[in-house]
């Protein structure tokens, strides 16, 4: 337990992994206390933190846009998509800040819903729950910051990130057409649709996340190793540039075992 709770604090991405599974937890629970006692727990839970599109009563709830992708529908629908967190953000966090990659995926919450609303005419009274608005607005970024990286799917198989993400939206697209499963496959692409604008435009996320006050600590040193910092951030930037260019140009499997230390050491300092 104490080593789960290290892993959950040694980065925000963990940190929302930890988030989504405790409410995961509690939302079953709830559930399961309602079915025992015969209380409409679950209908109630979806009520209030489901996105739905019944008007005007779902569009009066605004918050639903971002805690809908903080449910979900049984344990593999919460399993997946924390793994695709996992994957997804610790591999854009090589390239971005860490607060950043959590605010693209936040904000690809709440543009998949956007998406969905947008939808509601062509819909039945429908309720939505996941987060993959935020994990397509990952995976698009990813792609499009690094189109020449392999990843490995099963054993010795491997394939181009980008070819992978332009086939799941194209499954999602073909679904749409088909009619099966349209809100949460529209979601997918508003997810996507966001992220293609942010990846041109990536100031518009702060790359910082509000902290809790926090009690001060003195620390011996302090100034000498902010001069230290600033030295030594010119030949660090230097070196994580010149591998970002390898990777655009020959994908992830040319780097070194050195280098590829390097960039996992340095997304998680940010």
């Amino acid at each position: 337990m104490n080593a789960l709770r290290i892993w959950f604090k040694q980065s925000k991405i963990h940190g929302l992994i930890g988030l989504i599974a405790v409410v995961f937890a509690l939302q079953s629970s709830l559930e399961v206390f309602g079915w025992l006692w015969g209380l409409s727990l679950e209908e109630t839970i979806l009520n209030w933190f489901s996105l739905r599109n019944d008007f005007p009563g779902g569009f009066l709830q605004p918050w639903t846009l971002l805690t809908h992708g903080f449910l979900h529908h049984g344990l593999f629908h919460v399993v997946f998509n924390a793994a695709m967190l996992w994957y997804a953000g610790g591999l854009l966090a090589t390239f971005w800040k860490t607060d950043r990659v959590v605010w693209l995926f936040l904000t690809g919450i709440v543009a998949g819903g956007l998406a969905f609303w947008s939808v509601s005419p062509v819909m039945g009274t429908v309720v939505m729950v996941g987060a993959s608005g935020g994990i397509y607005a990952l995976l698009v970024v990813a792609a499009l910051t690094a189109p020449g990286m392999r990843i490995r799917l099963f054993f010795s198989v491997s394939i181009n990130l980008q070819t992978l993400v332009m086939v799941l939206l194209a499954v999602s697209f073909i679904a749409i057409v088909a009619g099966s499963n349209v809100g949460g496959n529209v979601a997918h692409l508003g997810g996507a649709l966001w992220a293609y604008v942010v990846f041109h435009r990536p100031e518009w996320l702060p790359d910082t996340l509000p902290n809790l006050p926090r009690k001060k600590k003195r620390r011996s040193g302090i100034h000498q190793a902010s001069r230290r910092h600033v030295k030594l951030q010119g030949s660090v930037d230097q070196r994580l540039d010149a591998i970002l260019e390898k990777i655009h140009a020959h994908g992830m499997e040319s780097l070194t075992e050195a280098e590829k230390a390097y960039l996992s050491s340095y997304g998680n300092k940010q």
